[in-house]
């Protein structure tokens, strides 16, 4: 992918991540087949960023939805690519958008960082 222009990267990781989370809520589906599509997002929701991020975004969530301690820990590929993006879109991103969700999902600190190692407000 190094020999592909940024923004046909940055396509296809998101073809990529869209992929993933499809298969992700599939495999909810399938563990819970009469779910109504709401719990199936909040459970997606619980298995992305955790199951406090998910009661910020969903009044029930389900009981045997699991605790995960939160570790702050990311995984540097992931922080690479974010940092990237934050780089190469910086002109077609909605900071106030990007400021709205950082603050409802609690990840302010770490948009301030990836930011910051962007070189981008």
């Amino acid at each position: 992918m190094g020999a592909l222009p940024g923004d046909r990267r940055l396509a296809i990781a998101a073809q990529l991540s869209a992929g993933a989370r499809a298969m992700a809520e599939a495999g909810l589906r399938s563990r819970h087949p009469g779910a109504p599509d709401g719990e199936i997002r909040c459970r997606l929701a619980a298995l992305l960023y955790g199951r406090a991020v998910a009661e910020r975004l969903f009044p029930d969530v389900p009981a045997d939805v699991p605790w995960r301690p939160p570790s702050g820990a990311v995984s540097d590929r992931q922080w690479r690519d974010v940092v990237q993006v934050l780089r190469q879109s910086r002109a077609v991103l909605d900071p106030a958008y990007l400021d709205e969700w950082a603050g409802r999902l609690g990840f302010e600190g770490l948009l301030a960082r990836a930011r910051a190692e962007a070189g981008s407000r």
